[in-house]
């Protein structure tokens, strides 16, 4: 995981100069973003700001764990049924997801697509319930924030192609999941 700059003054803040989050560079919205979060007063404030993100990125769905210190905090756009599988079923032990992220600390795309899935295996069914709850493709990012806490924030869409202009600084683009 790589720690962000600390906070530029409000001018530069809201700028559109390239940001770093460990090797990908991100445009100024996400730099935003993650101020955002930071000075969030509670759930509500955090969930706007990410449900905001997401859609002009064009993904439908959003999730973001928190830690700071022992408390974790998460808020989630995921369907209900999806979150009820997915800890009844301990999915987070076997997460593609979390598990790259534990690996990378770094932004990283990701498709439901590509996960090795076997007949009737638990990474198969997990793959096909997330994708059947419009979990097919996203974008993880990994974020040191500033006083040892830690954020990462994922987008997802049930498409094989999104915008990836709005979270990297790159020309606009299709990413095909």
């Amino acid at each position: 995981m790589t720690r962000l700059p600390k906070r530029p003054l409000v001018s530069q803040r809201t700028s559109s100069a390239v940001k770093k989050i460990g090797e990908m560079s991100v445009n100024g919205n996400l730099r935003s973003l993650i101020d955002m979060l930071e000075a969030a007063q509670d759930g509500h404030m955090i969930k706007i700001a990410l449900r905001s993100f997401a859609h002009s990125c064009g993904y439908d769905r959003f999730a973001y764990l928190q830690k700071d210190g022992t408390q974790v905090r998460t808020f989630h756009s995921y369907p209900g049924p999806w979150e009820s599988i997915y800890l009844g079923s301990d999915y987070f032990n076997i997460d593609p997801v979390l598990a790259e992220a534990k690996r990378r600390r770094d932004v990283f795309f990701w498709t439901a697509d590509a996960w090795p899935a076997r007949g009737s295996s638990p990474l198969r069914r997990f793959r096909d319930e997330a994708i059947s709850h419009g979990i097919r493709c996203g974008v993880t990012i990994p974020v040191e924030g500033s006083y040892g806490s830690a954020m990462m924030l994922t987008f997802a869409s049930p498409e094989r192609k999104v915008d990836i202009s709005g979270v990297l600084d790159l020309p606009k683009r299709q990413f095909n999941c």
